[in-house]
């Protein structure tokens, strides 16, 4: 099955529908690493076109999961990066576990710390 883009009604393709993490404590969990699971699920074209301001209906329906895979942090492990709107490999572009999980771990860091600014100073933490 397809992973690139739907474009007419009844296409279908396989998706990444939810990303989910755990940072795990190695004092907790022996051989503890960070991980990524990627749930993946079938989807199917349901109109020609995108939604818009005035039509916010989906243009893909989801039809269910058809598998759930878990990506550990290795050191020194590469990956491809895609194109997420053609769904194409970026020739030549590639990206470290590293700078993925530093990456994850600063957006998250980042947003918790601009979600605690945003908060009357007697809310704050």
């Amino acid at each position: 099955m397809s992973h690139l883009p739907t474009v007419d009604p009844g296409d279908q393709r396989e998706r990444v529908w939810r990303i989910q993490g755990e940072n795990l404590n190695s004092f907790q969990f022996v051989d503890a690493a960070p991980w990524m699971l990627f749930h993946w699920e079938k989807a199917i074209r349901t109109r020609l076109g995108d939604p818009t301001p005035e039509d916010r209906r989906p243009s893909e329906a989801g039809l269910g999961t058809t598998v759930n895979v878990q990506v550990r942090y290795t050191p020194g492990a590469t990956f491809q990066l895609y194109d997420p709107v053609t769904g194409l490999p970026i020739e030549g572009a590639t990206m470290s576990h590293e700078e993925y999980f530093a990456a994850t771990y600063s957006l998250g860091m980042a947003s918790k710390l601009d979600f605690d600014a945003a908060q009357p100073p007697e809310e704050q933490p």
